[in-house]
């Protein structure tokens, strides 16, 4: 579990939600810490091997969260105060360009910044796609006055305009971004069914 990770737990957990949706949880860690702080914490991968992953660490830590394998919001239902999304870094839909970045990745820590730096630019297509679905389908799964926590690359910021945001954390190239809807969700809906 990286820096990322600790920060977006911490940030979540400052905001006191009753409701969470951690997307693409991988180890577990961000549901988990929400969950031990009595959050009704729901965790979405879309690995299988994740999801295993993080429901051994919720009964170790014996803690309540719901987990549920989902690309994105496929399956997931529900409003929830605040949705948190550390997105995939070092993934790509090449086989070609994983295998790429698993060797990478293997040779050097995660967190040296030369990986940091050379992997984002590698998946930074791919991840800007995911980010824009992300974003439009996020409306419809946040309660009335609920926000999003995004940890993301300084130059992913400007895929977030259609949003009121604010920097809450840096880590080195990388922010936490808080958004809320620029509309209210019956503006949202009205204009959906129309």
């Amino acid at each position: 579990v990286g820096s990322d990770t600790h920060l977006l737990a911490a940030l979540g957990n400052e905001l006191a939600p009753l409701t969470a949706l951690d997307m693409g949880t991988g180890s577990g860690y961000i549901a988990v810490a929400l969950a031990l702080t009595g959050v009704a914490c729901t965790a979405t991968d879309i690995s299988e091997f994740a999801l295993t992953n993080a429901q051994e660490l919720a009964q170790h830590n014996r803690c309540e969260v719901r987990f549920v394998r989902s690309d994105l919001f496929s399956h997931v239902s529900g409003r929830y105060d605040l949705v948190l999304f550390n997105p995939p870094f070092g993934h790509s839909q090449s086989v070609k360009m994983s295998r790429w970045l698993d060797v990478i990745k293997s040779m050097i820590p995660k967190e040296h910044p030369v990986v940091r730096r050379v992997v984002f630019e590698l998946v930074r297509p791919a991840r800007a796609r995911m980010l824009e679905r992300f974003l439009q389908q996020v409306l419809d799964h946040l309660q009335p006055g609920g926000s999003v926590l995004l940890f993301i690359h300084r130059r992913e910021v400007t895929l977030t305009t259609g949003w009121r945001r604010e920097v809450v954390a840096t880590d080195r190239e990388f922010r936490v971004v808080r958004l809320w809807p620029k509309t209210t969700h019956s503006q949202h809906y009205s204009e959906s069914v129309i």
